[in-house]
């Protein structure tokens, strides 16, 4: 007899394959983008002698994503057993991405135009 649980492990390894490449081609999109110049060639920049510093909300959003679907990946192995463990393969390298993307991207740091982190 096929259980649920049986029905819905391929679907959400699809899901969280799929998951996995769409984020990381919308966050590789989003923060390696050039600044668009304005109508008369000139660029707005700030200067201050307290520089903004700022989070990145995009990977944060991105890898809470990747560990949401990593945690309830998780249910079916934990509740089944057996083959079952197999789905940690996947699994297991998301949380791991999840927990480094959200590592890198909750601290407050200068950023430039395009948001990427400034090193000093």
């Amino acid at each position: 007899m096929l259980t649920l649980a049986a029905a819905i492990t391929p679907i959400v390894g699809a899901v969280l394959a799929i998951a996995i490449v769409a984020t990381t081609e919308t966050h590789h999109y989003l923060t390696h983008r050039k600044a668009r110049p304005m109508k008369n060639n000139h660029t707005h920049v700030t200067l201050s002698r307290h520089p903004e510093l700022t989070r990145d909300p995009l990977g944060i959003v991105t890898a809470s994503i990747l560990v949401v679907i990593a945690l309830a990946a998780l249910i079916p192995p934990v509740s089944n057993g057996g083959w079952w463990w197999l789905l940690l393969i996947v699994t297991v390298p998301a949380g791991v991405m999840g927990a480094t993307g959200l590592a890198m991207s909750i601290p407050r740091r200068e950023r430039d135009v395009n948001g990427n982190t400034l090193e000093r």
